[in-house]
């Protein structure tokens, strides 16, 4: 099935040139997730965890400060806007969650997929032993995830 819409999404992306071969492929996963025989297959939940805990893996193991060191003044400005926005998300999200709701593991998971996606945060609900939280924040981090590229790509458009 997964060679199948590699291929699918290939002659899809040929008389569009414009978009991502990347971008095809993903929109066509997302459509076949929202079928109900592709939901049911067996061992569908292992797969994916195995290879989210891959994914993950391999993103750790390219992770390189001396990257972001040769971009200089970019690479400080960049650091320095992430880190504000994650503490600015960080502080906002235990002040509010503290007041609103204080389950503290599904805040942490919450903000977990606002930061680092859908990935990680199907980690973190497996760490927690919350199980009902791993489809939400799954359902988060890839929203937040495809809103975000779409978005992207019609900014980068207009411009």
């Amino acid at each position: 099935m997964g060679i199948a819409g590699f291929y699918l999404s290939e002659l899809i992306s040929l008389p569009l040139p414009g978009v991502p071969f990347i971008l095809i492929l993903s929109t066509l996963g997302i459509l076949l997730a929202q079928v109900k025989f592709i939901t049911r297959l067996p061992g569908s939940h292992e797969l994916g965890l195995y290879l989210v805990y891959l994914f993950l893996a391999v993103i750790g193991a390219y992770c390189e400060l001396s990257a972001v060191a040769e971009l200089k003044e970019v690479g400080i400005t960049l650091i320095l806007f992430t880190g504000v926005a994650v503490l600015l998300h960080g502080l906002l999200t235990i002040l509010l969650g503290g007041l609103v709701y204080r389950d503290w593991q599904m805040i942490a998971i919450v903000s977990q997929a606002n930061i680092g996606g859908g990935t990680t945060a199907i980690a973190l609900a497996e760490t927690f032993k919350r199980k009902e939280l791993a489809l939400p924040a799954i359902l988060v981090g890839t929203l937040g995830n495809a809103l975000g590229t779409y978005l992207g790509f019609l900014v980068v458009y207009i411009l």
